[in-house]
Order: C-alpha cells, then structure tokens, then sequence
C-alpha cells in the first residue's frame, strides 16, 4: 500500500531587513511619481489608485492632496504639501521665528553658554539628550544655538498628534536632503508602524529635536522608538511624565540639561538688549527691577522689555513668572491646632485666663485666615 505522497517543504524566509524594505518602499515611490507626472501635465489632477496628485501652483511638481494608507489604515499624507519648504525660508519657518527672540536677537545669547558647550558636546558624541525646564525658560534657544552649525537638523514642533509628527520628519528629510520629493510620496503611502521602521534607517546622521516631548503617550512611545533609533535625539520637556508605562521610552535619553534661570547679572544684559535707548532713564532701578520681576525667566525679561518702552517706572512692570506663590496652609494649620490644644490645656487646668484668651486668640485666628485668603486671591488675579 503505498503512501500518501509527502508536501514538499518550502524554505523559510527570513523577513526582509529595514534598508531592504526602505529600497523597495523608495523605488515603488519613484516609479509612481514619474507615472503620476506624466499624467497631470496633460489632465491637471487626476485619480490613479490611491493617490490622487494635483500640480503645484509654483510647477516645482506634484503635490500630495490626500494619501491613503489602504483599507483601514489612516491617512498620513492629508493636506501636506511636499513643496512646502521650498516656498517658504527654511523648515517649520514660523516656529523659529517665534523662539527666535530668546536668542535675544543676532549674535546674541546670554547666559547660557556652559550648557551650550554641554549640549554640543553630547550630540558630538552621539548621545540623546533631555532639555528640561519651565516655558519660557529657553530650551529651544538652547538647541538652535547648540546646532546652528550642524547640517542636517530635524525639527518637531511637537509629537502629538503623532501623524503631523511624522509628516513634519518626512518634510524635514527633504530640506536636508536626505530623500527626494517623490520618495516622500511613497512614504506617505505606507501605513504608520511601516513609515516608522522607514524613517528609522532614513534620519541616520541627522539631528532629530522633539518639543514637547513630555506629550508622549505609551500608545506613541514605540513608533518613536523606532523613529529614534539610528539618530541623535534631543527632547525638550517641561518635566518627564510620571507613567511607569514610559519608563523604557525615558531610558533612551543618556544625559539630561535642566535649565536654571538667569542670573542676575545676564538677566540685566538680556533686558537692556531688547530695550531701545531712552534719555533721563533710572538705570539703577530698573535694574533691580528686572531679576525680581522676571525670576530669570527669558520669555518674562522680553515681555518686560517690551512693556518698558510705555512702562513709566518699574513698579508698573508684572509678569507671572516674577510672583512667587507661597503656600501659607501649612503655617495657618499649626497656628489652629496649637490655639485648640492651650484651650483644651487649660481647661484641664482649670485656668479660666489662659481659656479666656485662647478663645480670643482663636476667634482672631478664624477672621484673620478670611482676611489672608481674600489677599491672596486678589494678588492672583
């Protein structure tokens, strides 16, 4: 009786590796960015597949109008025009232009000059980086004055949502010319965790800044992981969230800048900086205006410059970063429970006096605390 006959065993295939996938991903995009070419030069727009491809209104080429990552895959190519950086001066043009003033115009930075060296440093020697410390307080002028001479800079204006994150590192690719724009469109194409593993092998060599870091959530931290991988990484965060689900993500970041606010002295310099001259003005008080009002903080000392130019003295000066709150309930706590305790003491000892007066004294208390209270509230708003 014979046998039924044995399957033939077909070999394993081992998965392919990230450049190989990369290649392939990279390829695909080009030849259909060349097909796509040749058919909106005669049609203006047209659907092929997925993609749909309309003319750029300054004829550099294609831009994407809305990318499909296929069926039940999310759209990480919506509104995102691959040209974009080539009509406006450098990537994410706006944001800079906004942390700029940190800087404290051309040429000009205070205070900050060991962290600068620090932070250069450790991307030198390949290390990822934590920035930390309050807003204002000049994280992302640190980084642009740390990297301005670095070729190839990536910036993130923040990791949430995760897919305007990953459209903002695939522009950024382009600017520094780590891939083309029709290898961009084929990017887009792929699904989130493939663009991950893509971009991966993609930012090697380059310098990648996240702001806002500390807006990561544990269903982010593995696709940035795998951003991550093969770049240097510097993270600007306000504080490191407290999730023990990010621990693993935390752990990526060997060294840590927190930054201290200014000092006296830089603080002076940044303000007197920022403020035109004006004849028959106090120098002296306003100089010792600036450090209390401003408690170092950069953002605060420039909002006070600019106030100054209509501010006739420094009393009129107020930022919230110059209020120090101080938290009186602890002290107010101390002072009830020892006015309840000489009562009960007394009464114990039948001291009618002391009884008498710590029931004054606690009565004085309860109007008091009302009275603080109220104060305080006031100074807060």
């Amino acid at each position: 009786m014979k046998g039924r006959p044995r399957p033939q065993r077909r070999g394993l295939r081992s998965p392919p590796s990230k450049d190989i996938e990369r290649d392939k991903a990279l390829k695909k995009a080009s030849r259909d960015s060349r097909s796509h070419q040749l058919s909106t030069k005669s049609q203006g727009g047209v659907f092929n597949g997925r993609t749909k491809i309309r003319s750029s209104r300054s004829g550099a080429g294609p831009a994407i109008s809305g990318v499909d990552s296929g069926a039940g895959g999310r759209n990480l190519g919506e509104g995102l025009d691959l040209h974009q950086h080539r009509e406006s001066p450098g990537h994410l043009g706006e944001l800079r232009e906004q942390t700029a003033a940190l800087s404290a115009g051309a040429g000009q930075f205070f205070g900050r000059a060991e962290e600068t060296r620090l932070l250069r440093d450790l991307i030198a020697a390949r290390q990822n980086v934590l920035i930390l410390g309050p807003i204002g307080i000049g994280k992302t002028a640190l980084v642009r004055a740390a990297t301005q001479d670095l070729p190839k800079v990536i910036w993130v204006s923040s990791v949430a949502p995760l897919k305007a994150a990953l459209q903002e590192i695939v522009q950024g690719l382009i600017k520094v010319g780590q891939i083309k724009t029709e290898e961009a469109a084929g990017l887009l194409r792929l699904p989130g965790p493939a663009l991950s593993r893509s971009l991966s092998g993609l930012v090697c060599g380059t310098v990648l800044v996240l702001d806002r870091l500390d807006q990561v959530t544990p269903s982010m931290a593995p696709a940035l992981e795998s951003v991550t991988t093969e770049c240097v990484t510097v993270g600007l965060v306000t504080e490191i969230p407290s999730s023990s689900k990010l621990t693993r993500f935390w752990w990526r970041f060997q060294k840590k800048i927190t930054l201290q606010p200014l000092s006296p002295e830089d603080s002076r310099q940044l303000f007197w900086s920022r403020l035109p001259e004006q004849p028959g003005l106090n120098r002296k008080a306003w100089d010792r205006a600036i450090p209390a009002r401003s408690s170092g903080n950069p953002m605060a000392i420039l909002a006070l410059a600019e106030q100054a130019q209509t501010a006739p003295s420094p009393s009129d000066l107020q930022h919230p970063a110059g209020r120090r709150e101080v938290d009186l309930t602890p002290g107010l706590l101390l002072i009830g429970a020892g006015v309840i305790a000489v009562r009960f003491v007394a009464l114990g000892l039948n001291d009618v006096d002391t009884y008498i007066l710590a029931g004054v004294g606690g009565a004085f208390f309860v109007v008091a605390r009302y009275f603080i209270y109220r104060l305080l509230r006031q100074r807060s708003t």
